[in-house]
């Protein structure tokens, strides 16, 4: 890494990611996060139900173990 490359890491460091991201991130990070999440429902439709899982955040979160069993991995 020459000097220019680490002056300009270090410049966006300090101006903060927000900066350095064009637009409106947050918006089109919800947006995308959307569409990922609706695609995924499509998906599940078309396979069989013995398939597809459904793991909610909330699930995987407040009890791992289980959420974990459910899909396979524990």
């Amino acid at each position: 890494m020459n000097i220019m490359n680490k002056s300009n890491s270090k410049k966006n460091l300090e101006e903060g990611i927000q900066h350095a991201m064009p637009g409106k991130p947050v918006l089109r990070s919800s947006l995308l996060w959307k569409l990922a999440n609706f695609e995924a429902e499509k998906i599940c439709k078309l396979v069989s139900a013995e398939k597809s899982v459904c793991i909610r955040y909330e699930d995987l979160i407040s009890n791992p173990e289980e959420t974990l069993t459910k899909i396979g991995l524990a």
